[in-house]
Protein backbone atom coordinates (compact mmCIF):
# COMPACT_ATOMS: atom_id res chain seq x y z
CA UNK A 1 0.00 0.00 0.00
CA UNK A 2 1.13 3.73 -0.99
CA UNK A 3 0.02 7.11 -0.36
CA UNK A 4 0.10 9.37 -3.19
CA UNK A 5 3.13 10.98 -4.44
CA UNK A 6 4.57 12.97 -6.89
CA UNK A 7 6.12 11.45 -9.96
CA UNK A 8 10.23 12.54 -10.76
CA UNK A 9 11.17 9.50 -11.42
CA UNK A 10 12.48 7.45 -14.68
CA UNK A 11 10.68 4.93 -16.40
CA UNK A 12 13.05 2.04 -17.22
CA UNK A 13 11.41 -0.53 -19.39
CA UNK A 14 12.45 -3.90 -20.84
CA UNK A 15 12.12 -3.85 -24.41
CA UNK A 16 9.03 -5.56 -25.77
CA UNK A 17 10.38 -5.71 -29.59
CA UNK A 18 10.51 -2.79 -32.68
CA UNK A 19 7.39 -0.60 -33.19
CA UNK A 20 5.78 -2.32 -35.58
CA UNK A 21 5.44 -5.12 -34.26
CA UNK A 22 2.41 -5.98 -32.50
CA UNK A 23 2.31 -4.14 -28.52
CA UNK A 24 2.04 -7.31 -25.62
CA UNK A 25 -1.89 -7.29 -24.32
CA UNK A 26 -2.37 -4.71 -21.90
CA UNK A 27 -3.98 -6.48 -18.63
CA UNK A 28 -7.24 -4.35 -18.05
CA UNK A 29 -9.30 -6.06 -15.61
CA UNK A 30 -12.03 -5.45 -19.25
CA UNK A 31 -9.83 -8.04 -21.19
CA UNK A 32 -9.98 -5.84 -24.42
CA UNK A 33 -7.46 -3.57 -26.10
CA UNK A 34 -8.68 -0.04 -26.50
CA UNK A 35 -8.33 0.96 -30.13
CA UNK A 36 -4.62 1.80 -31.10
CA UNK A 37 -4.62 5.65 -31.87
CA UNK A 38 -1.36 5.57 -32.91
CA UNK A 39 -2.37 3.55 -35.68
CA UNK A 40 -5.50 5.42 -36.36
CA UNK A 41 -4.18 8.38 -37.56
CA UNK A 42 -5.06 9.97 -34.27
CA UNK A 43 -1.72 10.69 -32.69
CA UNK A 44 -0.62 14.57 -32.44
CA UNK A 45 -2.70 17.97 -32.49
CA UNK A 46 -5.53 15.50 -34.14
CA UNK A 47 -6.04 13.59 -30.82
CA UNK A 48 -8.55 16.14 -30.00
CA UNK A 49 -11.06 15.60 -32.07
CA UNK A 50 -10.63 11.99 -31.60
CA UNK A 51 -11.70 12.12 -28.00
CA UNK A 52 -15.22 12.19 -27.20
CA UNK A 53 -15.41 11.41 -23.40
CA UNK A 54 -16.40 14.11 -21.18
CA UNK A 55 -13.70 15.82 -19.75
CA UNK A 56 -13.81 18.52 -16.67
CA UNK A 57 -10.32 20.03 -18.30
CA UNK A 58 -11.06 20.28 -21.83
CA UNK A 59 -7.46 20.78 -22.76
CA UNK A 60 -5.95 17.60 -21.24
CA UNK A 61 -6.40 13.80 -21.21
CA UNK A 62 -5.89 10.62 -19.52
CA UNK A 63 -3.93 7.93 -22.19
CA UNK A 64 -2.43 4.73 -21.93
CA UNK A 65 1.07 4.91 -23.09
CA UNK A 66 2.56 1.66 -24.16
CA UNK A 67 6.82 1.87 -24.79
CA UNK A 68 9.17 -0.37 -26.37
CA UNK A 69 12.06 0.47 -24.67
CA UNK A 70 12.22 3.91 -23.64
CA UNK A 71 15.50 5.86 -22.85
CA UNK A 72 15.75 8.96 -19.99
CA UNK A 73 16.61 11.09 -22.90
CA UNK A 74 12.69 9.97 -24.32
CA UNK A 75 10.97 10.53 -21.01
CA UNK A 76 12.53 13.77 -20.29
CA UNK A 77 10.73 14.33 -23.77
CA UNK A 78 7.66 13.32 -22.14
CA UNK A 79 8.01 16.20 -19.51
CA UNK A 80 8.78 18.93 -21.92
CA UNK A 81 5.63 17.93 -23.76
CA UNK A 82 3.61 18.64 -20.50
CA UNK A 83 2.94 14.64 -20.21
CA UNK A 84 2.49 13.64 -16.32
CA UNK A 85 2.90 9.84 -15.77
CA UNK A 86 0.88 8.95 -13.16
CA UNK A 87 0.74 5.06 -12.75
CA UNK A 88 2.15 1.81 -13.90
CA UNK A 89 0.18 -0.52 -16.18
CA UNK A 90 1.30 -3.58 -17.53
CA UNK A 91 2.52 -4.27 -19.53
CA UNK A 92 5.16 -1.99 -20.24
CA UNK A 93 2.97 1.35 -19.91
CA UNK A 94 2.11 4.01 -18.16
CA UNK A 95 -1.24 5.94 -17.47
CA UNK A 96 -0.80 9.71 -17.97
CA UNK A 97 -2.36 12.91 -18.13
CA UNK A 98 -1.24 14.71 -21.65
CA UNK A 99 -2.66 17.77 -23.45
CA UNK A 100 -5.09 16.86 -26.24
CA UNK A 101 -2.91 17.71 -28.71
CA UNK A 102 0.67 15.71 -27.88
CA UNK A 103 2.97 14.94 -30.17
CA UNK A 104 4.84 11.70 -29.40
CA UNK A 105 6.89 11.92 -32.68
CA UNK A 106 10.49 10.79 -31.99
CA UNK A 107 9.68 8.42 -29.25
CA UNK A 108 9.81 4.79 -29.48
CA UNK A 109 6.39 4.72 -28.37
CA UNK A 110 4.41 1.47 -29.41
CA UNK A 111 0.65 1.87 -28.49
CA UNK A 112 -1.57 4.88 -27.53
CA UNK A 113 -5.26 4.50 -26.60
CA UNK A 114 -7.78 5.91 -24.24
CA UNK A 115 -9.81 4.09 -21.41
CA UNK A 116 -13.18 3.74 -22.34
CA UNK A 117 -16.22 3.20 -20.38
CA UNK A 118 -16.48 -0.22 -20.72
CA UNK A 119 -12.91 -0.40 -19.23
CA UNK A 120 -13.61 1.36 -15.79
CA UNK A 121 -16.89 -0.30 -15.10
CA UNK A 122 -15.98 -3.83 -13.00
CA UNK A 123 -17.62 -6.95 -14.16
CA UNK A 124 -18.35 -7.43 -10.47
CA UNK A 125 -21.56 -4.19 -10.60
CA UNK A 126 -24.84 -5.29 -11.33
CA UNK A 127 -25.63 -3.22 -14.17
CA UNK A 128 -28.51 -5.45 -15.04
CA UNK A 129 -31.87 -4.60 -15.39
CA UNK A 130 -31.39 -0.88 -15.24
CA UNK A 131 -30.86 -1.07 -11.26
CA UNK A 132 -31.89 2.10 -9.22
CA UNK A 133 -29.89 1.47 -6.45
CA UNK A 134 -25.83 0.23 -6.91
CA UNK A 135 -23.19 1.28 -4.61
CA UNK A 136 -20.08 1.84 -5.76
CA UNK A 137 -16.13 3.00 -5.00
CA UNK A 138 -15.64 5.57 -7.90
CA UNK A 139 -11.95 6.54 -8.21
CA UNK A 140 -10.07 9.18 -10.10
CA UNK A 141 -6.69 9.43 -11.66
CA UNK A 142 -4.02 10.60 -9.23
CA UNK A 143 -3.36 14.26 -10.65
CA UNK A 144 -8.01 14.98 -10.22
CA UNK A 145 -8.67 17.30 -7.35
CA UNK A 146 -11.45 15.83 -4.80
CA UNK A 147 -13.73 19.07 -5.40
CA UNK A 148 -13.44 17.82 -9.58
CA UNK A 149 -14.45 13.86 -8.61
CA UNK A 150 -17.40 15.16 -6.73
CA UNK A 151 -18.50 17.37 -9.57
CA UNK A 152 -18.77 14.73 -11.66
CA UNK A 153 -20.60 12.50 -9.13
CA UNK A 154 -23.27 15.02 -9.42
CA UNK A 155 -23.43 15.57 -12.64
CA UNK A 156 -23.59 12.36 -13.29
CA UNK A 157 -26.69 11.77 -10.74
CA UNK A 158 -24.79 9.93 -8.23
CA UNK A 159 -25.13 10.65 -4.92
CA UNK A 160 -22.13 10.86 -2.36
CA UNK A 161 -22.18 9.24 0.75
CA UNK A 162 -19.04 10.47 3.27
CA UNK A 163 -16.58 7.74 4.13
CA UNK A 164 -13.89 9.97 5.45
CA UNK A 165 -11.40 7.00 5.31
CA UNK A 166 -11.03 6.77 1.62
CA UNK A 167 -8.19 7.92 -0.34
CA UNK A 168 -8.55 10.98 -1.58
CA UNK A 169 -9.21 9.71 -5.59
CA UNK A 170 -12.01 8.03 -4.21
CA UNK A 171 -15.36 8.46 -3.43
CA UNK A 172 -18.62 6.09 -2.19
CA UNK A 173 -21.50 6.44 -4.06
CA UNK A 174 -25.00 5.35 -5.04
CA UNK A 175 -27.15 5.54 -7.81
CA UNK A 176 -28.90 3.95 -10.74
CA UNK A 177 -27.26 1.76 -13.08
CA UNK A 178 -27.11 4.61 -16.11
CA UNK A 179 -25.97 6.68 -13.55
CA UNK A 180 -22.87 4.82 -13.52
CA UNK A 181 -22.53 4.46 -16.82
CA UNK A 182 -22.56 8.23 -17.19
CA UNK A 183 -19.49 8.61 -14.56
CA UNK A 184 -17.76 5.61 -16.29
CA UNK A 185 -17.91 8.62 -19.73
CA UNK A 186 -15.61 10.75 -18.12
CA UNK A 187 -12.51 11.20 -18.83
CA UNK A 188 -11.10 11.80 -15.33
CA UNK A 189 -13.10 8.81 -14.22
CA UNK A 190 -9.89 5.81 -13.75
CA UNK A 191 -12.29 3.27 -12.37
CA UNK A 192 -15.69 2.30 -10.64
CA UNK A 193 -16.03 -1.14 -8.76
CA UNK A 194 -18.41 -2.30 -5.97
CA UNK A 195 -18.46 -1.04 -2.25
CA UNK A 196 -17.99 -3.67 0.33
CA UNK A 197 -20.20 -3.31 3.26
CA UNK A 198 -17.75 -2.63 5.71
CA UNK A 199 -17.70 0.85 3.74
CA UNK A 200 -21.06 1.09 3.70
CA UNK A 201 -21.57 0.95 7.25
CA UNK A 202 -19.15 3.60 7.82
CA UNK A 203 -16.45 1.79 9.71
CA UNK A 204 -13.09 2.82 9.77
CA UNK A 205 -10.93 1.71 6.89
CA UNK A 206 -7.45 0.88 5.95
CA UNK A 207 -7.03 1.11 1.86
CA UNK A 208 -4.17 0.11 -0.11
CA UNK A 209 -2.89 1.80 -2.80
CA UNK A 210 -1.71 -1.00 -4.72
CA UNK A 211 1.72 -2.36 -5.18
CA UNK A 212 5.04 -0.26 -6.02
CA UNK A 213 7.36 -0.78 -9.13
CA UNK A 214 11.05 -0.21 -9.38
CA UNK A 215 9.96 0.46 -13.01
CA UNK A 216 9.85 4.28 -12.83
CA UNK A 217 9.11 4.11 -9.01
CA UNK A 218 5.49 4.28 -9.53
CA UNK A 219 2.09 3.11 -8.14
CA UNK A 220 1.05 0.11 -9.86
CA UNK A 221 -2.39 0.73 -11.64
CA UNK A 222 -3.97 -2.14 -9.35
CA UNK A 223 -7.60 -1.23 -9.73
CA UNK A 224 -7.47 -0.99 -13.51
CA UNK A 225 -5.02 -3.99 -13.83
CA UNK A 226 -5.51 -7.98 -13.24
CA UNK A 227 -2.04 -8.85 -12.64
CA UNK A 228 1.46 -7.56 -12.94
CA UNK A 229 3.60 -9.32 -15.19
CA UNK A 230 3.42 -13.06 -15.57
CA UNK A 231 4.24 -14.34 -12.13
CA UNK A 232 7.75 -15.68 -11.16
CA UNK A 233 7.11 -19.04 -13.36
CA UNK A 234 6.79 -16.79 -16.70
CA UNK A 235 4.06 -17.32 -19.45
CA UNK A 236 1.62 -19.86 -18.85
CA UNK A 237 0.66 -21.89 -16.14
CA UNK A 238 3.47 -23.51 -14.35
CA UNK A 239 4.85 -23.68 -10.78
CA UNK A 240 7.66 -21.29 -9.30
CA UNK A 241 10.00 -21.63 -6.00
CA UNK A 242 11.58 -18.56 -4.19
CA UNK A 243 13.45 -18.24 -1.17
CA UNK A 244 12.04 -15.86 1.56
CA UNK A 245 14.02 -13.75 3.63
CA UNK A 246 12.62 -12.57 7.31
CA UNK A 247 13.99 -9.77 8.87
CA UNK A 248 13.04 -6.90 12.21
CA UNK A 249 9.82 -7.34 12.63
CA UNK A 250 7.35 -5.26 15.26
CA UNK A 251 9.40 -5.49 18.68
CA UNK A 252 6.29 -5.41 21.12
CA UNK A 253 4.97 -8.68 19.47
CA UNK A 254 6.16 -12.01 20.45
CA UNK A 255 8.69 -13.01 17.65
CA UNK A 256 8.22 -16.44 17.44
CA UNK A 257 4.14 -15.58 16.95
CA UNK A 258 4.80 -13.21 14.94
CA UNK A 259 7.16 -15.32 11.89
CA UNK A 260 4.58 -18.02 12.48
CA UNK A 261 1.71 -15.94 11.47
CA UNK A 262 4.07 -14.55 8.15
CA UNK A 263 4.79 -18.43 7.57
CA UNK A 264 0.89 -19.00 7.26
CA UNK A 265 0.56 -16.51 4.82
CA UNK A 266 3.19 -18.53 3.00
CA UNK A 267 2.01 -20.93 3.53
CA UNK A 268 -2.07 -20.25 2.45
CA UNK A 269 -0.91 -19.27 -0.97
CA UNK A 270 1.57 -22.18 -1.56
CA UNK A 271 -1.61 -24.46 -0.67
CA UNK A 272 -3.40 -23.40 -3.54
CA UNK A 273 -0.70 -23.14 -6.72
CA UNK A 274 2.35 -24.63 -6.78
CA UNK A 275 4.56 -22.01 -5.43
CA UNK A 276 7.18 -23.24 -3.05
CA UNK A 277 8.80 -20.94 -0.57
CA UNK A 278 12.14 -22.00 1.15
CA UNK A 279 14.19 -19.98 3.73
CA UNK A 280 16.96 -17.92 3.38
CA UNK A 281 19.70 -17.13 5.42
CA UNK A 282 21.35 -13.79 3.21
CA UNK A 283 19.37 -11.12 1.78
CA UNK A 284 19.50 -9.47 -2.03
CA UNK A 285 19.07 -12.75 -3.80
CA UNK A 286 17.23 -12.40 -6.69
CA UNK A 287 13.89 -14.74 -6.59
CA UNK A 288 13.63 -13.88 -3.09
CA UNK A 289 10.59 -11.94 -0.91
CA UNK A 290 12.25 -9.93 1.69
CA UNK A 291 10.17 -9.05 4.88
CA UNK A 292 10.76 -6.71 7.30
CA UNK A 293 9.82 -3.63 8.95
CA UNK A 294 11.37 -0.10 8.65
CA UNK A 295 10.35 3.01 9.88
CA UNK A 296 10.70 6.53 7.46
CA UNK A 297 13.02 6.32 4.70
CA UNK A 298 14.92 2.88 4.46
CA UNK A 299 16.76 2.71 1.30
CA UNK A 300 14.04 1.69 -1.65
CA UNK A 301 12.60 5.25 -2.84
CA UNK A 302 9.18 4.94 -1.00
CA UNK A 303 9.47 6.13 2.89
CA UNK A 304 7.15 5.48 5.10
CA UNK A 305 5.34 8.11 6.15
CA UNK A 306 4.36 7.65 9.98
CA UNK A 307 1.43 6.42 12.23
CA UNK A 308 -2.06 6.11 10.29
CA UNK A 309 -0.66 6.31 6.56
CA UNK A 310 0.20 3.62 4.79
CA UNK A 311 0.72 0.46 6.64
CA UNK A 312 2.74 -1.35 4.12
CA UNK A 313 4.18 -1.20 0.47
CA UNK A 314 5.43 -4.45 -1.47
CA UNK A 315 7.02 -4.49 -4.97
CA UNK A 316 5.49 -6.38 -7.89
CA UNK A 317 7.32 -9.48 -9.60
CA UNK A 318 9.09 -8.99 -12.56
CA UNK A 319 9.77 -7.02 -15.02
CA UNK A 320 10.16 -4.94 -11.69
CA UNK A 321 13.93 -5.29 -11.39
CA UNK A 322 15.57 -7.52 -8.62
CA UNK A 323 16.60 -7.29 -6.14
CA UNK A 324 13.69 -5.44 -5.00
CA UNK A 325 10.91 -7.75 -7.01
CA UNK A 326 8.43 -9.44 -4.38
CA UNK A 327 9.95 -8.16 -1.46
CA UNK A 328 7.41 -6.71 1.42
CA UNK A 329 8.51 -3.76 3.61
CA UNK A 330 6.06 -2.80 7.15
CA UNK A 331 5.80 0.38 8.71
CA UNK A 332 7.15 -0.25 12.32
CA UNK A 333 5.42 3.17 13.01
CA UNK A 334 1.91 0.90 12.92
CA UNK A 335 0.40 -0.71 16.03
CA UNK A 336 0.79 -4.20 14.18
CA UNK A 337 -1.08 -7.04 16.53
CA UNK A 338 -1.75 -10.91 16.08
CA UNK A 339 -5.52 -11.31 15.53
CA UNK A 340 -6.89 -8.16 16.12
CA UNK A 341 -5.75 -4.75 14.33
CA UNK A 342 -3.54 -3.98 13.18
CA UNK A 343 -3.48 -7.61 11.82
CA UNK A 344 0.33 -9.10 10.99
CA UNK A 345 -1.82 -12.10 8.80
CA UNK A 346 -4.95 -10.13 7.28
CA UNK A 347 -1.92 -7.54 5.82
CA UNK A 348 0.97 -9.93 4.60
CA UNK A 349 -1.80 -12.23 3.28
CA UNK A 350 -2.78 -9.46 1.29
CA UNK A 351 0.51 -7.93 0.23
CA UNK A 352 1.99 -11.11 -0.68
CA UNK A 353 -0.95 -11.28 -3.33
CA UNK A 354 0.83 -8.23 -4.88
CA UNK A 355 4.56 -9.88 -4.37
CA UNK A 356 2.65 -12.86 -6.75
CA UNK A 357 1.91 -10.30 -9.10
CA UNK A 358 -2.00 -10.18 -8.05
CA UNK A 359 -3.54 -6.41 -8.55
CA UNK A 360 -6.56 -5.85 -6.48
CA UNK A 361 -10.28 -8.28 -6.85
CA UNK A 362 -13.47 -6.38 -7.52
CA UNK A 363 -14.87 -9.17 -5.15
CA UNK A 364 -15.99 -7.36 -1.73
CA UNK A 365 -15.53 -10.62 -0.26
CA UNK A 366 -11.91 -10.86 -1.51
CA UNK A 367 -8.77 -10.54 0.79
CA UNK A 368 -7.30 -8.45 -2.45
CA UNK A 369 -10.05 -6.19 -1.99
CA UNK A 370 -8.91 -2.74 -2.26
CA UNK A 371 -9.26 -2.55 1.40
CA UNK A 372 -7.78 -4.63 4.25
CA UNK A 373 -9.91 -6.27 6.48
CA UNK A 374 -9.22 -9.05 9.26
CA UNK A 375 -9.34 -12.57 7.16
CA UNK A 376 -8.57 -16.61 8.46
CA UNK A 377 -7.80 -16.90 4.66
CA UNK A 378 -7.89 -16.79 0.84
CA UNK A 379 -11.76 -16.48 -0.23
CA UNK A 380 -12.72 -18.22 -3.75
CA UNK A 381 -11.65 -15.28 -5.86
CA UNK A 382 -8.38 -14.71 -4.93
CA UNK A 383 -7.75 -18.42 -5.68
CA UNK A 384 -9.21 -18.09 -8.76
CA UNK A 385 -7.55 -15.00 -9.88
CA UNK A 386 -3.98 -16.79 -8.42
CA UNK A 387 -4.82 -19.90 -10.29
CA UNK A 388 -4.47 -17.69 -13.48
CA UNK A 389 -0.89 -17.39 -13.37
CA UNK A 390 0.10 -20.20 -11.50
CA UNK A 391 -0.45 -24.07 -11.81
CA UNK A 392 -2.88 -25.02 -9.10
CA UNK A 393 -1.51 -27.40 -6.74
CA UNK A 394 -1.64 -30.85 -7.22
CA UNK A 395 -3.04 -30.74 -10.86
CA UNK A 396 -0.15 -32.75 -11.79
CA UNK A 397 -0.71 -35.34 -9.58
CA UNK A 398 -1.15 -39.01 -11.61
CA UNK A 399 -4.93 -39.80 -11.19
CA UNK A 400 -3.83 -43.80 -10.23
CA UNK A 401 -0.92 -43.42 -7.90
CA UNK A 402 1.80 -46.02 -8.84
CA UNK A 403 2.93 -48.64 -5.95
CA UNK A 404 6.51 -49.35 -5.77
CA UNK A 405 7.33 -53.05 -5.91
CA UNK A 406 9.60 -52.29 -2.09
CA UNK A 407 7.87 -49.99 -0.02
CA UNK A 408 10.33 -47.20 1.39
CA UNK A 409 11.39 -48.07 4.79
CA UNK A 410 9.09 -45.90 7.21
CA UNK A 411 11.28 -42.85 9.04
CA UNK A 412 13.15 -43.54 12.15
CA UNK A 413 11.23 -42.45 15.25
CA UNK A 414 12.30 -39.10 17.19
CA UNK A 415 14.25 -40.00 19.75
CA UNK A 416 12.14 -38.03 22.44
CA UNK A 417 9.06 -36.18 20.13
CA UNK A 418 7.54 -34.43 23.16
CA UNK A 419 10.83 -32.48 24.11
CA UNK A 420 13.17 -32.25 21.30
CA UNK A 421 12.67 -28.52 19.59
CA UNK A 422 16.03 -28.41 18.37
CA UNK A 423 16.47 -27.63 14.90
CA UNK A 424 19.87 -28.88 13.09
CA UNK A 425 22.59 -26.87 13.06
CA UNK A 426 23.66 -26.85 9.12
CA UNK A 427 26.93 -25.04 7.79
CA UNK A 428 27.75 -24.91 4.30
CA UNK A 429 31.56 -24.70 3.41
CA UNK A 430 31.65 -25.04 -0.21
CA UNK A 431 31.44 -22.93 -2.25
CA UNK A 432 33.02 -20.75 0.73
CA UNK A 433 30.94 -17.52 0.40
CA UNK A 434 26.45 -17.29 0.06
CA UNK A 435 27.13 -15.92 -3.93
CA UNK A 436 29.65 -17.25 -6.14
CA UNK A 437 30.14 -17.52 -9.51
CA UNK A 438 31.09 -20.59 -12.31
CA UNK A 439 31.63 -21.66 -15.30
CA UNK A 440 30.81 -25.30 -14.45
CA UNK A 441 27.38 -26.85 -15.49
CA UNK A 442 27.13 -28.26 -11.89
CA UNK A 443 28.30 -27.93 -8.68
CA UNK A 444 28.57 -29.79 -5.53
CA UNK A 445 27.74 -28.33 -2.06
CA UNK A 446 29.61 -29.34 0.72
CA UNK A 447 28.95 -28.79 4.26
CA UNK A 448 28.14 -30.22 7.61
CA UNK A 449 24.57 -30.97 9.28
CA UNK A 450 24.72 -32.16 13.13
CA UNK A 451 21.77 -32.49 15.67
CA UNK A 452 21.23 -33.31 19.26
CA UNK A 453 19.05 -36.73 17.77
CA UNK A 454 21.04 -37.40 14.79
CA UNK A 455 20.50 -35.98 10.99
CA UNK A 456 17.98 -38.44 9.26
CA UNK A 457 18.00 -36.88 5.80
CA UNK A 458 19.09 -33.80 3.56
CA UNK A 459 18.15 -32.60 0.44
CA UNK A 460 18.66 -29.78 -1.97
CA UNK A 461 16.88 -28.13 -4.83
CA UNK A 462 16.45 -25.49 -7.44
CA UNK A 463 13.58 -24.02 -9.42
CA UNK A 464 14.16 -26.74 -12.30
CA UNK A 465 15.73 -29.87 -9.89
CA UNK A 466 16.01 -31.48 -6.58
CA UNK A 467 17.52 -34.37 -5.20
CA UNK A 468 19.25 -35.51 -1.39
CA UNK A 469 22.69 -35.20 -0.18
CA UNK A 470 25.08 -38.50 0.01
CA UNK A 471 25.48 -39.18 4.04
CA UNK A 472 27.12 -39.54 6.57
CA UNK A 473 25.32 -35.77 7.32
CA UNK A 474 28.07 -34.86 9.76
CA UNK A 475 29.77 -34.11 6.60
CA UNK A 476 27.79 -33.77 3.95
CA UNK A 477 28.13 -33.95 -0.16
CA UNK A 478 24.99 -32.55 -2.29
CA UNK A 479 25.29 -32.89 -6.07
CA UNK A 480 26.52 -33.10 -8.76
CA UNK A 481 23.84 -29.93 -8.79
CA UNK A 482 22.77 -29.12 -12.18
CA UNK A 483 23.01 -25.35 -12.74
CA UNK A 484 20.97 -22.98 -15.31
CA UNK A 485 23.17 -20.32 -17.44
CA UNK A 486 22.46 -17.42 -15.19
CA UNK A 487 21.40 -17.43 -11.82
CA UNK A 488 20.60 -20.50 -9.87
CA UNK A 489 19.44 -20.61 -6.97
CA UNK A 490 20.29 -23.47 -4.15
CA UNK A 491 18.37 -24.55 -1.05
CA UNK A 492 19.67 -27.27 1.27
CA UNK A 493 17.49 -28.65 4.01
CA UNK A 494 18.44 -30.58 6.90
CA UNK A 495 16.14 -32.80 8.95
CA UNK A 496 16.46 -34.49 12.06
CA UNK A 497 14.75 -37.63 13.93
CA UNK A 498 11.92 -35.37 15.15
CA UNK A 499 10.95 -33.38 12.06
CA UNK A 500 12.74 -30.47 12.83
CA UNK A 501 14.22 -28.54 9.89
CA UNK A 502 17.09 -25.98 9.17
CA UNK A 503 17.46 -24.37 5.80
CA UNK A 504 19.96 -22.50 4.14
CA UNK A 505 20.51 -21.03 0.72
CA UNK A 506 22.95 -19.89 -1.47
CA UNK A 507 22.98 -18.40 -5.20
CA UNK A 508 25.38 -19.59 -8.00
CA UNK A 509 25.46 -17.91 -11.27
CA UNK A 510 26.65 -19.45 -13.86
CA UNK A 511 28.90 -17.87 -16.77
Amino acid sequence: MRSTRAITSLLLLACAGPLAAQPPQLRLKSGRLPPDLLRSGTAGPSLARAVTARRAEPARVHLLIQFTEPTTDELDTLGMRDVRVLQYMPDHAVVASAPVDVDLTGLDVQFMGLLEASDKLSAQLDLSGDAADVTAVMEVHLDIAASVARRIAAESGLTVIEQPDLPPTSLLVRGAAQALRTAASWDEVAYIYPAADVLLRGEPVLPCLGGVSTIGELNGAANLASSFGDGWDGPGLGPATLAYWIGALPSWLDQAAARAELLRALDAWAAVVQVRFQESSVQKLRRQIEIFGATGSHGDGFSFDGRGGVLAHTFYPPPNTETNAGDLHLDLDEPWRIGADVDLFSVALHELGHALGLGHNDDADSVMYPYYRRVSGLRPADIAEIRKLYAAAGVNTPSTPMTPATPDAPPAPPANPSTDKVAPSLKITYPATPTSSTNAASITVRGSATDNTGVVGLTWSTSSASGSGTPPFGSFSAGPIPLAPGLNLIAIQARDAAGNTSWRSISVTRR
